[in-house]
C-alpha cells in the first residue's frame, strides 16, 4: 500500500465519495483508533485524528457517510485539507491566501520565486483546525510569476500567483 510513515499496518482503507483515501491504525484492543489520510499520489499518510475508541478494525463510507464509531466531524473536516487559490490573481499589491486544515498542525506557508529562492514566509506556527486566510503584501518585491507553498506534516501543496504592478 505505500510508505504510510505510521510504522505500523494499516487495519482498513476505505475511499470516500470524493474519491479521497482513509485508513484506520489500530492495534487489537490496546490503542485507541487513529484516523489517517492517505495521499494517493505519493502513499504518504497524515494522521487526522485519536479517538478514545477500541477495537474498530474496518472502515467503509456509504452515501458520503463512514460507517464506524469515528465522529462524523472529523471525517468531514478531513475532507477539506486544502491550499485554495490566490485571490486576486494576478495582483497589483497584495492578495490572499486560504488554506483548511483538518486537525491542529504545525503550518508553514512561503512564497518563492520562478528560481526556487524564499521571498518570505507567511506562516510558520502551530494553526488550529478550520479555514484561514493570510494577506500577502508584495510591496517592493518585484512583478512577475511566484509560487507559494503550504507544508503540513507529510501533507504539502503549492500553486502559482502572477505579480503585476
Amino acid at each position: 500500500m505505500g510508505n504510510t510513515e505510521f510504522n505500523q499496518n494499516l487495519n482498513d482503507i476505505a475511499f470516500d465519495s470524493e474519491g479521497k483515501l482513509f485508513g484506520a491504525l489500530a492495534k487489537k484492543g490496546i490503542d485507541p483508533i487513529r484516523l489517517a489520510y492517505i495521499d494517493t499520489e505519493t502513499g504518504k499518510g497524515i494522521e487526522i485524528e485519536s479517538y478514545d475508541a477500541a477495537n474498530i478494525y474496518s472502515i467503509a463510507f456509504t452515501s458520503g457517510a463512514i460507517m464506524s464509531s469515528v465522529p462524523k466531524s472529523i471525517i468531514d473536516a478531513a475532507r477539506w485539507f486544502k491550499l485554495d487559490q490566490n485571490c486576486p490573481n494576478p495582483f497589483s499589491s497584495s492578495t490572499v491566501i486560504r488554506f483548511q486544515l483538518p486537525s491542529i498542525a504545525y503550518v508553514k506557508l512561503s512564497v518563492y520565486d520562478l528560481l526556487g529562492q524564499k521571498v518570505t514566509t507567511l506562516v510558520k506556527e502551530r494553526q488550529q483546525p478550520g479555514s484561514h486566510e493570510v494577506t500577502w503584501d508584495a510591496t517592493g518585491v518585484p512583478e512577475g510569476v511566484y509560487f507559494y507553498r503550504l507544508e503540513v506534516g507529510s501533507f504539502s501543496e503549492t500553486r502559482k500567483l502572477v505579480l503585476i504592478k
